[in-house]
């Protein structure tokens, strides 16, 4: 949002519904539902995210700790992908 993508090799981007982001939103800082969707509003869309994005995680459902877990998974792919491509080797 900020405009550094230009500064990054790749891009990752945690999407989630509007419906779903407004009652987290609401719930973790006690907002009204005017006071949530102006903040939502406030920030570009999923769909303007992820004309960026090299690599997209849904987060519309489950916990945070989930959400971290599958971060983690594509993470450590993208690791060995890397060392594979430094190495010349096919992975």
């Amino acid at each position: 949002e900020a405009g550094w993508h230009d500064l990054v090799s790749s891009l990752w981007v945690v999407t989630v519904p509007r419906d779903v982001a407004l009652q987290r939103l609401m719930v973790r800082n006690n907002l009204s539902e005017d006071e949530a969707s102006k903040r939502i509003n406030a920030q570009i869309s999923n769909d303007e995210r992820v004309v960026h994005a090299d690599l997209v995680i849904e987060n519309n459902t489950g916990s945070v700790s989930e959400l971290e877990e599958r971060v983690k998974v594509v993470y450590e792919n993208a690791l060995q992908s890397a060392k594979c491509s430094e190495e010349l080797q096919i992975c």
